[in-house]
């Protein structure tokens, strides 16, 4: 459906000059439009998940945004960010520090609605394993992924090399 209907839109690169500014050498993604059937699909998911989710942050998840549909298309990408804070770099090309710039944004769900794709794994830039690599998730359609939207979760996604890979993302207001 989300392929057939056609209605995209270039994902944007909050840059703080320009708030509109598509910057696709940090990001190169579309935003498909939500429709009923999608909405449905990501709200059972999230009931289901709910209780778990609440528990395991100690915290009620109140309110969020609107569920974005994010699809991928072969060469697409996502750098390295946090979903609440913009990333500042220094000089020498590394992190120097993380702007707040979503304070509502305190849980990030990811609903990964496919998985036939190659590339586009999910990576956690300072997670790691138990054999120190870094944490990556290869998406399975039908799981949903919760994590603090901060910058120790900060993440990418890889290039997807074959085929289009969907999911959808929302962002709550946790309150204690």
């Amino acid at each position: 459906s989300a392929l057939a209907n056609g209605e995209t839109a270039e994902a944007k690169v909050v840059d703080g000059a320009n708030a509109s500014k598509v910057d696709t050498a940090h990001r190169s993604t579309v935003w498909h439009t939500i429709n009923e059937a999608a909405l449905a699909i990501y709200d059972r998911a999230l009931h289901r998940a709910k209780p778990a989710i609440e528990r395991f942050f100690g915290r009620a998840l109140l309110e969020a945004t609107k569920p974005q549909v994010l699809g991928y298309r072969v060469g697409d990408f996502y750098d390295s960010h946090a979903d609440n804070c913009a990333k500042v770099v220094g000089a020498d090309g590394r992190v120097a520090e993380w702007k707040l710039v979503k304070p509502a944004r305190v849980i990030t769900t990811v609903l990964f609605l496919n998985d036939n794709f190659k590339g586009g794994k999910l990576n956690f830039d300072y997670l790691f394993e138990t054999n120190g690599s870094l944490a990556t998730l290869a998406p399975v359609a039908g799981l949903l992924v919760a994590f603090p939207s901060n910058p120790i979760f900060a993440h990418s996604v890889d290039r997807v090399t074959e085929g289009y890979r969907l999911s959808i993302a929302q962002w709550h207001n946790a309150m204690s």
